[in-house]
């Protein structure tokens, strides 16, 4: 997913993979060389997040805040790094979830943390600590910019090749008139509340009729 966002420029987080050898050895967006174990701590932005390749809502996922706590953590996982990736760490407040297809935002809703989240827990949003904000709520705060967040987030869908998508973005506070954005991911299957129910049950006798279509000026 990453190596398809950076190819087809979605705006998303700065990504890193690291190679343990005689040292560790850090590579941006999975492929430039931007220093090792050996280089101060300017070789990597912190704080970084370190992501399981095969996790969901959260788990698996890890915030390093320092190179000492990078280097702790390597050497408790020197044998697996192949399953992680790691991102810089964008501090921006809000996050929503967009449900694209090809041809825009069919549903959408705010993650909000619930007051009584833990601090340890507030850098991320998954359904233990969150609640869902609708686009008809006043607490939606809708960016100024969301043409061009959809755009990046059907941009993120066309990158992967399906045909729908849940996509999850990070946007600075709305005291920003223009703010940056990051897309986080995007989800081939995303959980369903009763509201995604409908809203999907709505879309999806289009997108089986639009293949049909394709299918058949083949």
């Amino acid at each position: 997913m990453k190596q398809c966002f950076t190819k087809n420029k979605v705006k998303t987080a700065d990504w890193f993979t690291i190679e343990a050898s005689d040292r560790y050895i850090y590579y941006k967006n999975g492929d430039t060389n931007i220093g090792s174990s050996d280089d101060d701590e300017n070789s990597l932005p912190f704080p970084l997040i370190a992501k399981h390749r095969l996790g969901s809502k959260g788990r698996g996922n890890y915030k390093l805040d320092s190179l000492e706590a990078l280097k702790t953590w390597l050497e408790s996982r020197k044998n697996r790094l192949n399953e992680y990736i790691f991102e810089k760490f964008y501090n921006y407040v809000r996050e929503y979830r967009l449900h694209v297809t090809k041809e825009g935002c069919f549903y959408t809703c705010r993650k909000m943390l619930k007051s009584n989240t833990p601090n340890n827990a507030k850098w991320y949003r998954n359904d233990d600590h969150c609640v869902w904000i609708m686009e008809e709520n006043e607490l939606f705060d809708k960016p100024t910019n969301w043409s061009e967040i959809v755009k990046h987030s059907v941009r993120a869908l066309n990158a992967v090749g399906l045909d729908f998508g849940a996509v999850d973005v990070k946007i600075q506070s709305s005291k920003k008139d223009n703010p940056e954005f990051i897309i986080i991911e995007i989800n081939s299957a995303p959980s369903f509340g009763e509201v995604t129910s409908v809203k999907y049950l709505e879309i999806l006798p289009q997108l089986l009729l639009n293949k049909k279509n394709k299918i058949n000026e083949n």
